[in-house]
């Protein structure tokens, strides 16, 4: 699915979809009920957060014995909050709703230890 282009001039060029609506919203919060690998990450988020960065960092900090332990749940609440929550307003053709919902959730983990 193509990014809208209000949306896409805000973010990086390497993102190539966001949780704009509350469906992809929904698919992120039901990721994140339990303990969510790196494995468990690609599997559920991949088609809702799409972002080279994301993707490529996760893979480096997800490898090796710490990885494997790593709750990337709180890894990728900082970073939608770092990278976009926290840099740009809302755009008018992200869902408000969906935004509050993503605000929330990752105000809800970001905060915890990873």
């Amino acid at each position: 699915m193509r990014i809208e282009e209000k949306i896409k001039k805000y973010l990086n060029e390497g993102t190539w979809e966001v949780p704009n609506t509350v469906t992809k919203v929904k698919k992120i919060e039901k990721a994140f009920e339990n303990f969510l690998s790196l494995e468990d990450a690609k599997d559920k988020l991949w088609g809702v957060l799409g972002d080279d960065e994301l993707w490529d960092s996760m893979e480096t900090i997800g490898k090796g014995k710490r990885g494997a332990k790593l709750d990337m749940r709180v890894w990728i609440s900082r970073w939608i909050h770092n990278h976009w929550l926290s840099k740009i307003r809302r755009p008018s053709d992200w869902d408000p709703k969906a935004w509050e919902m993503l605000e929330e959730l990752v105000n809800k983990y970001r905060h915890l230890k990873g």
